[in-house]
């Protein structure tokens, strides 16, 4: 995950404690960790899976890469592409969900990633939230998109953080039921 600030983490933690009402653990557990490190690569996430993620025994793993550090070029591409699949199937390995997002953004420049990204989504059956496919449809009949979800770097501001929390969220919600996400927590603990 890319270095979003706490609103992202902040709402799906809230999203997860009004599902699970209720629940034993709703009032002491911590539901979203973000081990995000901004400027690191899929290769930067493969090689520090254990310490970042793994150690967690997480039930879901959300990834969206930064892309800041990828560079052009087919060996720079199938490097990209090798090893985000190795990380994906990482995470499946863990017994995790797995969630590849893609980044909220308008940039044009990332075909080849984002291409790469929507195939292995499909390939490795997870889910994907295509965020920029969101942004893409949003901007062509919101003329503000860019600057109501966008800082002048073209980053996700607050209220790009706030689209980018409740599309994971809803699609999470909408792909997995509660009692999925508890089964998985069971049988970890057994």
């Amino acid at each position: 995950s890319r270095g979003l600030g706490d609103v992202y983490k902040r709402q799906i933690q809230e999203v997860s404690r009004w599902e699970m009402i209720g629940d034993e653990y709703t009032s002491r557990m911590r539901y979203a960790i973000n081990q995000a490190h901004s400027g690191d690569t899929v290769s930067d996430m493969l090689l520090h899976y254990d310490d970042w993620v793994g150690r967690f025994h997480p039930s879901v793993v959300s990834i969206m890469p930064e892309f800041e550090g990828e560079k052009s070029g087919l060996n720079v591409q199938a490097r990209f592409e090798h090893d985000l699949s190795a990380l994906i199937s990482r995470a499946k390995s863990d017994g995790a969900l797995v969630i590849l997002q893609m980044p909220l953004t308008l940039r044009k420049d990332l075909s080849g990633c984002l291409a790469t990204m929507r195939n292995l989504g499909q390939q490795e059956g997870v889910i994907l939230l295509d965020l920029t496919r969101l942004a893409q449809e949003t901007a062509q009949n919101d003329a503000r998109v860019q600057e109501r979800w966008f800082d002048e770097n073209g980053r996700p501001n607050e209220e790009g953080e706030l689209v980018i929390a409740r599309y994971f969220c809803t699609t999470l919600l909408d792909a997995v039921s509660y009692t999925h996400l508890r089964a998985h927590e069971t049988e970890a603990d057994l």
